[in-house]
This record gives C-alpha cells, sequence and structure tokens, in this order.
C-alpha cells in the first residue's frame, strides 16, 4: 500500500553526494540511518526493533 512501506533504491535529489540510499522502512518511529564511508551506498535507512540500542551499538563500534 502506497506510503506504509518504503523499500528500495533511492537518489535524493539536492542530499549528500550522488551515491543511493537504501531504504526498507514500514515503521518510522523504528528507523536509524548509518551513513557509510567508502562504500557502493552512501547510508542505509533500515527498521530495527529497538533504534535505540542498534544505534547505541553502532556509535560504539564505530569508536573502536
Amino acid at each position: 500500500m502506497p506510503g506504509l512501506i518504503k523499500a528500495g533504491i533511492f537518489y535524493l535529489d539536492g542530499f549528500f553526494d550522488d551515491k543511493p540510499t537504501f531504504f526498507d522502512v514500514q515503521r518510522p518511529q523504528n528507523t536509524v540511518v548509518v551513513e557509510l564511508a567508502d562504500e557502493h551506498y552512501a547510508r542505509l535507512v533500515i527498521e530495527v526493533a529497538d533504534p535505540a540500542r542498534v544505534a547505541a551499538e553502532l556509535t560504539a563500534l564505530a569508536a573502536g
């Protein structure tokens, strides 16, 4: 149903760079955005069960 699920690869005109963004989201409140460096995609916009926990874990991993 339109507006309920956003999934796929998109180029965000006017934002960021010329790399695509990968989306897989049904519930925006459960969304995490992962910015990537030196990868095919500029970012991943994904739905997870616990966005606060996932964000904390990714931040800890990125810090080393």
